[in-house]
Order: C-alpha cells, then structure tokens, then sequence
C-alpha cells in the first residue's frame, strides 16, 4: 500500500479544516476522505518510480470509469478506453506537477540509477 508522509498528511488535514470553514465543503469531503491512509515518518527512505505512480492513476482511473459505465448501465470498448485513461492519466500527472511547481517532471521519491548517489542533508538548530 502506497504511504504519504506526515507533513503531507497534516498539510492537507489544514486544508480540508480550512475549506470547511470557507464554506467549500465539496473540497473538504473531498479531502478528508483523502485523509484515508497509511502514514510514513518524515525522511523515510522511500521509492516510487514513474511507471509506478502512472499505474496507480491510471487504477483509479479505470475504477472511475466502471462506475459511470456502470451509472450508465452499459458497458465499453475497452481497448478504446485504455487510451483514454492514458490520456487522462497524463494530463492529470502534469496539472499537478505544474500546479505544485515541479519544473523538472522527476518525482521526490524516483530510486536511484546506477552511480547516483542520493544526499540526504539535515539541519539541526541549536538554540542558546
């Protein structure tokens, strides 16, 4: 099961308690159920490839779809619909990255290639 971190997690509990108070309650239901998973420590080591994020959009794109096929009480071609999860798989993935102001497309958590080392750097702040 994929995690999020616990800053993320408690980046989007604010948000979600923020858009309640706005009054904007599609956005906080849609975020509190968000709220529904596993979380990891901040800073653990952690890999999720390209071809693995893009499956898993495109699962819960897929599922999307059999609901409204199913509201629809039909079915589909689905060799036509797998490019249309692609498509919709992509343009999701680059409104997000653009929307979040990742200029270089590669995600935080892509494993290492062979000769890349990784650097790991912490502050600590010591008061006096």
């Amino acid at each position: 099961m994929r995690t999020i971190t616990s800053l993320m997690y408690n980046k989007l509990a604010v948000q979600a308690s923020e858009a309640a108070n706005l009054g904007l309650n599609k956005v906080a239901e849609a975020l509190d159920n968000c709220l529904e998973v596993s979380v990891r420590p901040d800073g653990e080591l952690y890999s999720y490839a390209q071809d693995e994020i893009q499956a898993d959009v495109e699962k819960n794109i897929w599922q999307a779809m059999i609901r409204t096929a199913d509201y629809y009480g039909s079915t589909f071609d689905a060799a036509n619909m797998q490019k249309v999860v692609e498509k919709l798989a992509a343009n999701l993935m680059e409104e997000v990255r653009k929307d979040v102001g990742n200029t270089s497309g590669v995600g935080a958590y892509e494993p290492t290639v062979p000769g890349e080392h990784r650097e790991h750097i912490t502050v600590e702040a010591i008061e006096e």
